[in-house]
Order: structure tokens, then sequence, then C-alpha cells
């Protein structure tokens, strides 16, 4: 990895610390894997990837096939060069349509029916428990029982006060 790294820099004529700015990552973390301390996370090959479309990812992490990929068919292995996620689906693109807006305004409120629903359920749960602790401070307050006062002196004695 480090030195398709080193040859990646190399080609395209830029600095550690360029590259490091380009792909927007630590100018440090780009040192250690130049060295061969660390080597790089999945997080940095991505950004390498991204800031370096042109990059053919299978020589970049395994070291297979050639440095740049295959412009002439827009291909690559099989992956289809022309596609910014292996999520996306140009298929579902053409074919999908917008739902109409009647339906999202059902939609909308067939959601928002139960959450009131359950604010008010909350609402009054939590209005129970309130209650609940406000007796149970009261209980407390009310089985309180002065028991007695010290009282100390300037001359360091004291006396204590207990109540019949």
């Amino acid at each position: 990895m480090k030195a398709r790294l080193h040859t990646l820099l190399s080609s395209e004529k830029i600095t550690p610390s360029k590259f490091a700015d380009i792909i927007g990552v630590n100018r440090s973390s780009i040192s250690h894997i130049l060295s061969g301390r660390n080597n790089p996370s999945l997080d940095i090959l991505q950004k390498v990837l991204t800031k370096f479309p042109h990059i053919n990812p299978d020589w970049l992490l395994l070291g297979q096939g050639n440095m740049f990929r295959n412009r002439s068919t827009g291909t690559n292995n099989g992956i289809n060069q022309g596609s910014n996620s292996l999520f996306e689906d140009p298929v579902k693109d053409i074919i999908s349509e917008p739902e109409p807006p009647e339906v999202e305004k059902n939609i909308i409120s067939l959601e928002t029916t139960p959450t009131i629903e359950k604010e008010a359920e909350n609402t009054e749960s939590m209005n129970i428990i309130a209650k609940d602790i406000r007796e149970e401070k009261d209980v407390k307050e009310r089985a309180k029982i002065l028991q007695k006062i010290v009282f100390f002196y300037s001359d360091n004695t004291f006396e204590i006060y207990k109540p019949d």
C-alpha cells in the first residue's frame, strides 16, 4: 500500500502535504502511512478514490490491474463507472414517478394521528408520576419532628435543647 501511494503521488506530481490537503486528512496521517508506521484506514482510502476517480480501486487496494481505470469501455472489472454510488439504481430513476400530492397529504395525516395519541398518553402518565412524587414528599415533610437544637457559644461551650 505504501509503495502504491508513493507511485500515486509521483504520478500526480504532488507532495504528501498537498495530497493530505486534497483528500482532507491530517498531514501527519499521510506521513505515517508513507513511512510505513500505519496502514491507511477505509475512510482515507475512500477519500483518495473520491478525489482521484481515475485511479483503479483494485490497484490501490489490492495491487492488481492497472493504476488507472479503463476509460475506453467506461467500466473496470464489471463495475459501472458512471454511477456515483454502489446503491444507485439507474433503472429505478427512469421508471419511478413522483406520487401525487393528495397521497402525500393522506400519509402525513395518518402518521401524525398515532403520535398525538401517544403524546397524550405520555403526558397523562407523566402527570400521574408527578402527582405521586408530590404526595410522597408531603408525607415525608409531615413526618419530620424536631429532636434537638445545639447552641455553640464563643467560649467553646455548647448547650443542647430538646423539646418536650
